[in-house]
């Protein structure tokens, strides 16, 4: 799996402050379905109180289309399921350093598996950049 792109400036903002902050409102979580054409986001039932609730956005709208890369072995699709609350900290926290661009990275990191043998873990990367610093944050693994 490979996946990394820039967030646009309108797409940052169209999910810290308009789309986020509704669908936290639903439930704590929400799948996300990442394409080479489309982002998805989904909250079941389970995740919610009786509501589904789905969102698609053509990737263009919160990618910029030059760095968005999104490549697996099933059709070019990555799912994972993501904590609303830490998604918008990260963006609001990009906001907040009037940061010029905010990169989306899949990376993994080795981490000790049940018996402490050192196993791979995919984790989702935010790397905004600012005139004056950098700021890096790694969310929960996927």
């Amino acid at each position: 799996m490979k996946l990394k792109g820039r967030l646009t400036e309108h797409g940052a903002r169209l999910l810290w402050k308009n789309f986020l902050p509704t669908v936290e409102k639903f439930g704590k979580t929400c799948q996300v379905l990442l394409g080479t054409d489309d982002v998805h986001f989904i909250q079941t039932s389970l995740n919610t109180d009786g509501v589904h609730v789905t969102a698609r956005f053509a990737a263009e709208t919160l990618f910029d289309v030059d760095s968005y890369r999104c490549q697996s072995k099933h059709f070019n699709l990555i799912a994972f399921q993501v904590e609303v609350g830490l998604l918008l900290r990260v963006l609001k926290g990009a906001a907040a350093t009037n940061s010029e661009m905010v990169e989306v990275k899949l990376t993994t990191r080795q981490i000790p598996g049940p018996a402490g043998e050192p196993q791979s873990k995919p984790f989702l990367s935010f790397t905004a950049v600012a005139s004056t610093r950098t700021m890096c944050c790694t969310t929960a693994d996927l």
